[in-house]
Formats: C-alpha cells, structure tokens, sequence
C-alpha cells in the first residue's frame, strides 16, 4: 500500500496538464523481498533492506 500511497501523493503534486506532464515512473514490486512487517525491522533496524542481498 506504500507504493500505492507514493504514487497518488506524487501524482497529485505534479503540475501536469496532462498524461504527458507528469514525471517518467517505474515501480518495482518483488514478493522475494522479505516483509518488513514480519521482523525485518526488528531484526535490521529501521532499514529492513539491510539484510537483503
């Protein structure tokens, strides 16, 4: 739901006419990458993504 939050807030704030206005975008969404909500926190700190890789 982050990415989905992201994306409307970053939507929203560009000063877009159009489709064409607003910024160039690529989401990632890979469900190899542990859930963070799961004790990735608790276990890398306040950045998860520390223990992928």
């Amino acid at each position: 739901m982050a990415t989905a939050d992201f994306y409307r807030r970053l939507v929203e704030r560009t000063p877009a006419a159009g489709d064409q206005g607003h910024l160039p975008v690529v989401m990632w969404a890979d469900p190899v990458v542990p859930d963070r909500t799961a004790g990735g926190a608790a276990r890398y700190g306040a950045f998860a993504g520390a223990g992928i890789g």
